[in-house]
């Protein structure tokens, strides 16, 4: 009897002991678990759930940013003069608030010497968009200024809304270059439009200039709907084939960007009547100085996802 009370004892002091033991380590997993849980949220997810922080996309590239929540401000630092914009112009957007334009109303940014955007070699334009159809005339979304030789073309760099490819619930755009280093200067993208473009919903929008393919491409919601290669001159159809545009060279005097409406409407200049303010709604804008690859754009989409009001 005393033999078996002993061996209990000892079992059941060995028992204790592995028990205790791998509480422990089960503690000690715990708390690192936690601890790197905890440090991954706190780069990219402080309030939980998932979120992720779309400016960690490309992050070196990333030149500026324009949430909208109650003013133009540009996080990355770029000094802003208002044009007849107010607090009723910021409402409920995709998160946060955004920007609703207004007939008169946009932005001036001003780019200081050897600016990223103004010497970028490709560009991106991101954002949320929300837009009326079909549109009047040809807003400007954004547009960097510049010299542009003798023609009167609409900047050095221009995204913009173009009527003619209009149809009742959809929006077309128009891309445009005036690059510097061709004796054919006008490397403009032609016309697009697409069903993914729909008129008065929200729809995450990209568009850009690829200076590794020389090519323009337009995403909606992530999925590229939209490319065109751009040639140093006349396309190759059109005459003799001509090399591949290669990066951009604007202008040497690109100074501004332009947000809402052509350069001349917001510098209070006369105007043709083509040029119209933009009247829509517009939400997360980030500037690239490259052309981002279809994985970026696809994870830029799913972070901004994650960040969408409730």
């Amino acid at each position: 009897m005393l033999h078996s009370l002993i061996y209990y004892k000892q079992v059941s002091q060995k028992f204790l002991f592995i028990m205790t033991k791998k509480c422990l380590l089960f503690a000690l997993f715990a708390m690192f678990s936690g601890l790197v849980l905890f440090s991954c949220k706190d780069k990219n997810d402080p309030d939980g759930g998932n979120k992720i922080d779309p400016s960690t996309i490309a992050e070196a590239n990333l030149v500026a940013y324009f949430p909208f929540d109650s003013d133009g401000s540009d996080k990355k630092g770029h000094s802003v003069t208002p044009k007849n914009v107010n607090a009723s112009d910021f409402v409920k957007g995709q998160r946060g608030n955004a920007y609703k334009g207004k007939k008169g109303s946009g932005f001036i940014y001003s780019l200081p010497a050897n600016d990223p955007i103004a010497k970028a070699k490709g560009i991106t334009f991101a954002m949320w968009l929300n837009s009326p159809a079909p549109v009047a005339g040809s807003p400007v979304l954004c547009q960097l200024n510049g010299t542009t030789g003798d023609w009167d073309m609409p900047g050095s760099f221009t995204l913009q809304f173009q009527d003619a490819e209009q149809l009742i619930d959809t929006v077309g755009f128009k891309l445009f270059q005036f690059n510097m280093t061709t004796e054919w200067k006008g490397q403009w993208s032609g016309l697009f439009s697409s069903k993914f473009f729909p008129a008065n919903k929200w729809f995450h929008f990209v568009a850009m200039y690829d200076e590794s393919t020389s090519t323009y491409k337009a995403y909606a919601n992530g999925n590229l709907v939209w490319k065109e290669v751009r040639y140093s001159g006349p396309d190759p159809e059109n005459g003799s084939p001509q090399p591949l545009l290669g990066g951009m060279s604007l202008p040497g005097d690109v100074n501004k960007l332009y947000i809402g409406a052509w350069w001349k409407l917001l510098e209070g200049q006369d105007a043709d009547e083509w040029a119209q303010y933009f009247v829509g709604m517009l939400d997360e804008l980030r500037i690239y100085n490259k052309g981002l690859t279809d994985n970026e754009v696809k994870a830029l989409f799913d972070a901004e996802v994650s960040q969408l009001n409730d």
